[in-house]
């Protein structure tokens, strides 16, 4: 049926008027009804049906709320005891005491309570006078007899008031179990429950810090619970305790334990940490009632924030036994990575550190703290590591006798100092004082007088870093004092210890201080000394001054000394007395500078005044002494060579060379032509040799061509003569190589008659074969090797007399082309 209306008088859904054509009318959605009768609500995981969580039934499923819910007729069972002691009924903030009444209190109610407090079974039960009940009120509860069958007190007892007369009893009973509340640590830890020979956890979000406070008095671990959680999901067996404000023990509570099928849940466990397991200590130090605050929270020793007072500090060295007050001190040593804790005690206490409230602190950044009670006392000797023992308490020294101490206590003793020791170092006895000898603490500096702070050849981190320090190590270097503010500071590496050192009572050497090993959180220490500080002046003996203590010479800030103290820093500088009225021409210097000379009244000695104290924008200090050499003026500066201008020069130059040697070696060719058309009868053998400029290079084969009559050809002659002539000039740029021709009869017919060529019949018989030299030459210190050829030239015999002519030549001349004889001539 769809599309129902109601006018809301019907009877019934079936009366209404509606649609049920589904075809005509389509549906797109389903009515949708939920009815009262479909919701329940209960109260879950509470000590009764009348107090709990709620839960609703909605829908066939019930969900959880979180709106702890306690009715008006809730009501708990209650014993004196744990598990005995008169029974007691509270509800709606009312307590009734239950009737001891011979009618109704019997074994079986006996049992009844013992197994609903988780008790076991009655051992006995008795009924009570009525006039031992601490009640004003004195109400008394009947009730009717329970069967055997019963789950609960509750499920019997008729709350029928009863006006208590003097012959009223109150029903009492001993049960035969016990419950037992701890914590898994004494006095902190997981709430461990134990009842019915099981022991178990309680859930964590049903827990209350009242039951946290009440479980530690319980315990007799102080009057605090301090804040604490556990986050780590255990097995439960109990879901919540319920108490009331008529009890003292926590075990008095109702249990309700889990109900699954195992009886065990899945939970958070309750933890709880109380005041009493807090205990103080004065760590890092060698002196008694002195030294860093730390407090033991869960087994953990934490620092404690420096946000301490009076009452405070009254507190911790009453706890310590170190008297009644003291004062705050810095911490010392490596800065603690721990959160710090902060402690406050109510302003009227027992003195006990138990009353008061601690709490870790949030921020890592919280500042630590010292603390030196009324009762300190310092064990010191009077050297460095060594000498006679004494006992110092507020700047009194009381000796120590020598009694009673042997090799043990005296190397013991020697640790505490700080100071090495080894077998051969047994304290000695003199006049009944004792005396002690450990090895020596070496202190070092990276320079004579300045540089990085060494002990035993460990460098020292800055925390806690006094000037006061800075001294004693210049002091020990017998380098005087620190120059005022100059410690300088670097980065210490990662995961490696330093010395952290404290000089705070009297001592005269770094040595005799407290120290101790640490990771540092800071920088490592170097100091500058006035025994390293050295003067001078820009110029001989006057002019800007300067001064070098950080291994740099810097100029200082102006100064204002009196004329003495101006002499002795002339002569620092190995000048005389001082020029005064004399200034330099460089008034418009302005400077920023880190240093400054500031000296007392009685300063003798100018390096004492050294302050690391700047300045900004100011005329550097100057002075001016008896030997002042002022400097040269300056001469004019020249004006310098435009580069481009040498640029340009050089490479014009470099373009005349090449033109020069271009031009030269032009002019060596022409000449070399010009010697190659001269008639070779003309040369003799020696104007050859000269004109080639080598007798060297004549070539046996050649000589021996001579020797059996054999005239060269023209081709012969014009390489020989160009290779020579060319060779003759030595340039160490420039190499030519004359390209070799060919040893044909072509020059011979083109010198006698240019057109005419040989028969080749004529040629081919008088073909003969000659040796020629290749006439490449080598230059510079090219090693060049005459490369021998084979080739056929044609020699025509002529028995013709040569042409006539003026004059013989003479007999020593060679003979040219002119001598050839041509075939067409002599056909």
């Amino acid at each position: 049926m769809d599309y129902v209306d109601c006018s809301g008088s019907e009877s019934s859904l079936w009366h209404c008027r509606g649609k049920r054509d589904k075809n005509l009318f389509p549906c797109s959605s389903s009515a949708y009804v939920v009815c009262e009768g479909s919701v329940n609500v209960t109260l879950m995981d509470g000590p009764g049906r009348c107090a709990g969580r709620v839960e609703i039934l909605h829908e066939g499923h019930w969900k959880r709320q979180l709106v702890e819910l306690t009715c008006t007729d809730h009501k708990m069972l209650l014993l004196l005891g744990d598990c005995s002691g008169m029974v007691s009924i509270v509800q709606d903030g009312e307590t009734y005491w239950l009737s001891g009444s011979n009618e109704t209190w019997n074994e079986n109610t006996a049992n009844l309570v013992c197994q609903q407090k988780h008790c076991g079974v009655a051992v006995n039960f008795t009924a009570e006078n009525f006039t031992s009940v601490q009640d004003a009120e004195k109400k008394l509860l009947t009730a009717s007899l329970c069967p055997r069958d019963a789950e609960s007190l509750f499920d019997c007892l008729e709350l029928n008031t009863m006006s208590p007369d003097l012959n009223a009893t109150v029903a009492s009973v001993t049960c035969s179990g016990k419950i037992n509340i701890t914590l898994s640590r004494g006095c902190w830890g997981v709430v461990t429950i134990c009842m019915g020979g099981a022991c178990g956890g309680v859930f964590a979000d049903t827990w209350t810090m009242d039951q946290s406070q009440m479980l530690c008095k319980n315990l007799g671990c102080g009057e605090k619970a301090l804040e604490a959680a556990k986050d780590s999901k255990d097995v439960m067996m109990f879901k919540s305790l319920h108490s009331t404000k008529h009890i003292t023990q926590l075990s008095q509570s109702n249990f309700l334990k889990c109900n699954n099928s195992k009886g065990m849940c899945y939970s958070n466990p309750a933890y709880v940490v109380c005041s009493g397991s807090v205990k103080p200590r004065l760590s890092n130090s060698r002196d008694k009632c002195m030294g860093n605050v730390e407090l033991s929270y869960e087994d953990s020793w934490l620092p404690v924030s420096n946000v301490l007072k009076e009452k405070e500090i009254r507190t911790l060295c009453k706890e310590l036994n170190c008297g009644n007050g003291g004062e705050l001190m810095g911490y010392f040593g490596q800065k603690p990575e721990n959160r710090p804790t902060s402690l406050v005690c109510p302003t009227n206490h027992k003195g006990s550190l138990r009353e008061c409230d601690i709490s870790r602190s949030n921020t890592t950044n919280s500042k630590v703290t010292g603390l030196k009670c009324s009762k300190w006392r310092k064990m010191k000797v009077s050297g460095p590591c060594g000498g006679e023992v004494f006992v110092e308490t507020d700047g009194n020294k009381s000796p120590v006798s020598s009694e009673g101490w042997n090799k043990t206590e005296g190397k013991s003793l020697c640790k505490d100092l700080g100071c090495p020791t080894s077998d051969e170092d047994p304290p000695t006895q003199k006049a009944q004082k004792l005396l002690i000898e450990c090895k020596d603490v070496p202190v070092s500096l990276s320079q004579t007088c300045s540089g990085v702070v060494k002990i035993n050849e460990l460098e020292v981190c800055s925390t806690g870093w006094k000037t006061m320090y800075s001294h004693l190590v210049c002091q020990e270097r017998n380098c005087s004092n620190a120059v005022v503010g100059a410690e300088s500071f670097h980065a210490p590496m990662a995961n490696k210890e330093y010395y952290h050192v404290r000089c705070d009572y009297g001592e005269d050497r770094l040595g005799q201080c407290e120290r101790v090993k640490g990771r540092c959180n800071d920088k490592l220490v170097s100091v500058y000394c006035v025994g390293g500080v050295q003067f001078r002046t820009a110029h001989i003996c006057g002019g800007f001054i300067e001064v070098k203590y950080q291994d740099k010479w810097e100029k200082i800030c102006p100064i204002n000394l009196k004329p003495h103290t101006m002499d002795d820093l002339c002569k620092r500088m190995n000048c005389h007395s001082q020029i005064k009225g004399m200034k330099t021409s460089e008034s418009n210097v302005l400077l920023n500078m880190k240093t400054s000379l500031d000296c007392t009244e009685g300063c003798m000695d100018p390096r004492h005044c050294v302050r690391a104290k700047g300045c900004e924008k100011v005329r550097p200090a100057e002075i001016f002494c008896e030997g002042y050499q002022p400097p040269e003026p300056p001469q004019p500066p020249s004006t310098p060579t435009p580069v481009l201008s040498i640029i340009l020069g050089v490479g014009f130059f470099l373009v005349l060379v090449i033109l020069i040697v271009v031009f030269v070696r032009i002019c060596l060719a022409k000449r070399a032509r010009k010697a190659m058309k001269l008639p070779a009868r003309m040369m003799s053998h020696k104007d050859v040799e000269f004109e080639s400029g080598d007798y060297e290079d004549v070539k046996a084969n050649e000589m021996e061509d001579f020797s059996r009559g054999r005239f060269r050809s023209e081709s012969e002659v014009i390489l020989d003569s160009d290779g020579r002539s060319v060779s003759s000039f030595h340039y160490d740029d420039v190499d030519e190589a004359v390209d070799t021709q060919p040893l044909t009869s072509q020059g011979s017919v083109t010198g006698a008659s240019g057109d005419n060529h040989l028969h080749e019949d004529a040629l081919e018989s008088n073909k003969a074969t000659y040796e020629v030299d290749d006439p490449q030459e080598s230059y510079d210190d090219i090693e060049a090797g005459s490369e021998i050829t084979q080739t056929e030239a044609e020699v025509h015999k002529n028995h013709q007399p040569p042409p006539e002519s003026d004059s013989l030549p003479p007999p020593d001349l060679v003979q040219g082309d002119d001598d050839y004889l041509v075939p067409d001539q002599h056909g």
